[in-house]
């Protein structure tokens, strides 16, 4: 019993998680029904998913347009809308409303697409009040059925919590720091006044202390820096461990648990690094790089690249957790009623 699921905003993220959805559709709990966006027409978003230098769905899939629907090998339709947020003509009709335009992280307002058939909203950012933060492959298994907005993190939440998590657990983590050198979508490098480097604020900075004991104010630091570059990023991790090893023993840890340990799926190691346009489109929330990495002191330096536009998998994967769980449900409802 598929989960019927519309998303709301089609921009850079918005494109990646439509691109996940196509290639893992035998695999998908949910089906994609609806698209809205405020500012991109039909036609636009059309141009847009037959064109992207980075999302190349048209290497796999014919795109079409028939009257309101994107269609995709003839088979797979979506219906798309050209809509402000409050007009959008299926709210309310699909059981999980996907909130990717990053202008409703405010669960407050979030909660205002929770109508009639929606069930729950799903927001693709931090979102400091939402009434759960699931990180998918730390806590996504806390899922409560009851609650009205759920935050799926960040691309940095994402690259960063699940991997603290199990280093704290097998070495100790006294504190932490991470450098994220960040791109811009290509369409922001026309804007003068975003071609240099900017430092930001980054919602990792409070969410890492929010989700991990391990952490706190006084012993994590995040370092975020804008660039005029709209590839993938670098995130430079930091960590002072209680219980230090020789760099080869901890990546043999590390190595072991992204083959076939809790960050299966999340993380990969590369020996050699081969640059950042090898890691286009990773479904892994961070690749990290060997040779860039070292043990000085009590610290382990760890150098990683991840695709952050491309966090939309983790997103992904959370949505079809979600959706199992409430298929589940509904098949035992319907198996309660016979």
């Amino acid at each position: 019993m598929s989960i019927v699921c519309g998303m709301n905003g089609f921009g850079r993220f918005g494109l990646h998680l439509l691109s996940n959805y196509l290639h893992f559709i035998g695999d998908a709990n949910f089906e994609l029904k609806y698209i809205n966006d405020d500012m991109l027409s039909i036609d636009e978003a059309y141009k847009i998913i037959s064109s992207d230098k980075y999302v190349r769905i048209y290497n796999d899939f014919k795109i079409t347009v028939d009257g309101d629907f994107l269609v995709f090998d003839g088979k797979h339709k979506i219906q798309y809308s050209n809509s402000a947020a409050d007009n959008i003509p299926w709210l309310g009709k699909p059981e999980l409303f996907l909130e990717c335009s990053g202008k409703y992280t405010n669960a407050d307002l979030a909660r205002n697409f929770k109508v009639r058939n929606t069930q729950q909203v799903l927001i693709s950012a931090t979102s400091y009040n939402a009434d759960q933060t699931l990180v998918y492959g730390f806590n996504h298994g806390d899922y409560n059925s009851d609650s009205d907005v759920i935050s799926y993190g960040s691309c940095t939440v994402n690259a960063f919590i699940p991997l603290t998590y199990r280093l704290n657990e097998l070495l100790g983590v006294r504190s932490a720091d991470v450098n994220v050198i960040h791109n811009l979508p290509e369409h922001h490098l026309l804007d003068e006044e975003k071609n240099t480097l900017n430092r930001c604020k980054c919602t990792l900075s409070v969410m890492a202390s929010n989700l991990l004991d391990c952490i706190s104010d006084n012993n994590f630091y995040v370092n975020y820096t804008l660039i005029p570059y709209s590839g993938v990023s670098i995130i430079d991790y930091r960590y002072s461990l209680k219980s230090i090893n020789k760099l080869d023993e901890i990546f043999q840890m590390l190595e072991n648990e992204c083959s076939s340990g809790s960050l299966k799926g999340l993380y990969n190691i590369l020996d050699g690094d081969c640059g950042p346009e090898e890691i286009l489109n990773s479904r892994f929330s961070s690749v990290i790089i060997k040779e860039n990495s070292k043990v000085v002191g009590d610290s382990l330096y760890l150098h990683a690249y991840f695709d952050n536009e491309n966090s939309a998998n983790r997103f992904f994967d959370l949505i079809n957790y979600i959706s199992l769980q409430k298929s589940e449900c509904n098949i035992s409802k319907v198996g309660c009623s016979n």
